[in-house]
């Protein structure tokens, strides 16, 4: 179910809040597998979150306490609770949760620096989090050997060509450009937001405060793979020309706030394209959709597609003043 949040469906979340409806609330545009609205209340505007049922509750649980612990580090809005201190409530088979709202005034994606540093913050923040129950802890995979996995996904009988063709490229690149299993197994994992973006950063109303929202794919993952993708995510569409210059300077903005490793800055390139060309989950081929989440697909492999021709540059750039 993604359908938007109906007033009778906020209504009651708000009530187990003991908060009422003072205005027509509208949606947000703000989530593309959960669905979000804004409410003005007594308490003041508030976002009104319905969890994707994608995720297991243990999930959605380890998303609402890195959540708090974000909070407490002023790294993220404010979660409302119920009288009896629940984060979350259950309505019939989706799961709620309710934050103090922050209008973005202006975005991270204007000056990838600002987006360096607010990343590092994060990543600094986590670094000290300790969850009562890992939950599921696994939205990201590291698979140990991905060709084998998609070798797998091709062998199967009911694949077509398409997934077959699709596969055949991913294969291409990870022998070409992926990390050997023994540099996968090497990679230390870390507690990471799982979808850093632009869009899942909001101005938090004075000048250099910023709020994460969108927890719900915490994972314990390779950290230099978040430090990519959060920049891919957030200027795929940006003069790519400049692509190599910005990202270097956006890496010399989160090594100001927290180091990065020599060994990872020079595996990092080849660590994000190994994840992105082992992705299982959607396939999108140039002559279409195979399975799922077209566009999304669509727009990855075009991205991918991108990193892989400029693998050299973007190495030498995550190179530049490397940590010792």
């Amino acid at each position: 179910m993604n359908a938007p949040i109906t007033p009778a469906e906020l209504r009651a979340c708000l009530d187990r809040y003991a908060l009422r409806v003072l205005q027509q609330p509208h949606a947000l545009s703000h989530g593309t597998v959960s669905r979000v609205s804004l409410a003005q209340t007594q308490h003041g505007p508030v976002v009104v979150k319905r969890h994707s049922g994608r995720f297991e509750p243990a999930q959605i649980h380890l998303a609402l306490e890195a959540h708090a612990h974000a909070c407490a580090h002023d790294l993220a809005p404010p979660l409302l609770t119920t009288a009896e201190g629940q984060r979350a409530v259950l309505l019939g088979p989706f799961w709620y949760s309710v934050t103090e709202y922050a209008e973005t005034v202006q975005s991270a994606a204007d000056d990838h620096r600002v987006l360096g540093r607010a990343v590092a913050a994060l990543h600094t923040c986590l670094s000290q989090f300790t969850p009562t129950n890992e939950g599921t802890a696994g939205v990201l995979q590291l698979h140990q050997d991905p060709i084998a996995v998609l070798r797998r996904i091709q062998a199967d009988r009911a694949a077509g060509s398409q997934i077959h063709d699709e596969i055949d490229w991913r294969v291409s690149i990870l022998q070409k450009a992926g990390l050997a299993a023994e540099e996968l197994a090497a990679c230390p994992r870390e507690w990471v937001h799982g979808d850093v973006r632009s869009e899942n950063l909001l101005a938090a109303g004075s000048p250099g405060r910023w709020w994460f929202i969108d927890f719900d794919q915490i994972s314990r993952f390779p950290r230099p793979y978040e430090i990519v993708r959060a920049f891919a995510a957030s200027f795929r569409t940006s003069a790519r020309i400049a692509f190599a210059r910005q990202f270097a300077e956006y890496l010399a903005a989160y090594r100001d706030v927290r180091p990065i490793p020599a060994h990872e800055s020079a595996q990092m390139i080849d660590l994000y394209i190994t994840v992105q060309a082992g992705e299982t989950r959607t396939f999108t081929t140039p002559e279409g959709e195979v399975r799922g989440m077209a566009d999304y697909a669509r727009t990855r492999r075009q991205l991918l597609t991108w990193i892989v021709k400029h693998r050299d540059e973007l190495t030498a750039a995550a190179r530049q003043g490397a940590d010792i």
